[in-house]
C-alpha cells in the first residue's frame, strides 16, 4: 500500500537492530514436582505479575496520550538496552537473548525479523 502511494520504492532499505535480554535463561528453571507442590502460591504470583503488567500498560497508555520529548525517548531506550550489559552469574558468558532487526525506507518499518543469534551474520 505504501509503495502503491509512491511513499516508499522497495529499492533502498536501511537496516538496523538491537539485542534485547531474554526473561527466561538458563539461571531461571523450576522443576515440574516444586510447580505441582506449589500451585497456588504459583498462581498468586502469575496473578501479581499479571496486575503489575496491567499496571505498567494503563501508565504507558496514559503517557502515550503525552507527546515525549528527545531526551525522554533515549531514557527509555537508555534502561531498555542496558539490560544486556551484564549476565546473570557475572562470569562474562553470554545472555540468552533476542536479536531484532528492522528495516525502513523514508521513516516507515518495512520489516523486520526476531532472531536468537547473538551476531548480525545470517539474520
Amino acid at each position: 500500500m505504501l509503495n502503491e502511494e509512491g511513499l516508499i520504492s522497495l529499492k533502498v532499505q536501511y537496516i538496523d537492530g538491537t539485542k534485547i535480554e531474554s526473561v527466561a535463561n538458563k539461571y531461571t528453571f523450576v522443576w515440574k514436582g516444586s510447580t505441582e507442590k506449589n500451585k497456588a502460591k504459583l498462581e498468586a504470583n502469575v496473578r501479581a505479575v499479571l496486575e503489575a503488567a496491567e499496571t505498567a500498560l494503563a501508565i504507558e497508555n496514559a503517557e502515550e496520550q503525552q507527546e515525549l520529548t528527545a531526551e525522554e525517548m533515549s531514557a527509555r531506550a537508555d534502561r531498555i538496552l542496558n539490560k544486556m550489559d551484564e549476565d546473570a552469574m557475572n562470569n562474562g558468558q553470554t545472555k540468552p537473548g533476542y536479536n531484532v532487526q528492522i528495516s525502513t525506507e523514508n521513516q516507515f518499518i518495512t520489516n523486520y525479523g526476531i532472531y536468537w543469534r547473538p551476531t548480525d551474520q545470517r539474520t
